[in-house]
């Protein structure tokens, strides 16, 4: 949970504040999409350009806008889908990647994937054929920032067939 202190008027005076000029420390938070709703209904993506709450002032007359005063404006934040690479790799040689799996989660989460997956068949772990994965299970957070370029790495070994029915022998 987030909370803030009392706001302050930006210096834009005689014109609207625009959400990219507002001190991102008080609307953003990365990872998340922020949305505003004033006290009398009205409802705001903050994204550059958005006005918010588009009300004109003159920060040397703020106190004769009694109803800016009395606005109360809410700032919600949803968690945005975040998108990770999971990068199979040769346990003996860790440049080379023999298999990719894209997974889903939301900013501030983590997932446990693993062999066998969930109760849902949800979660698994795709190992390309051929190869085993040296891990079991593997948890993968999804922080919302730079972090989730760099893909998970799982290192992989050959898969060892002792049936020689197999027909992958």
């Amino acid at each position: 949970m987030v909370s803030y202190d009392n706001w302050k008027a930006a210096n834009n005076e005689g014109t609207d504040i625009p959400a990219n000029k507002w001190d991102p420390r008080d609307v953003s938070l990365p990872g998340y999409t922020a949305k505003a709703k004033t006290a009398d209904g009205q409802n705001y993506d903050l994204i550059n350009g958005t006005v918010v709450p588009g009300v004109k002032f003159d920060a040397n007359k703020l106190d004769q806008y009694k109803d800016l005063q009395n606005k109360v404006i809410n700032i919600t934040y949803k968690a945005n889908e975040v998108k990770r690479t999971i990068d199979f790799v040769n346990k003996d040689n860790e440049t080379k990647v023999v298999g990719h799996q894209s997974v889903l989660g939301l900013t501030g989460t983590s997932a446990k994937y693993s062999l066998d997956g969930d109760a849902d068949g949800k979660n698994k772990l795709n190992v390309p054929e051929g190869w085993e994965s040296t891990y079991r299970a593997i948890t993968i957070p999804f922080n919302g920032d730079a972090s989730d370029n760099d893909p998970v790495k799982i290192p992989v070994v050959l898969q060892i067939i002792s049936d020689p029915k197999d027909p992958h022998l």
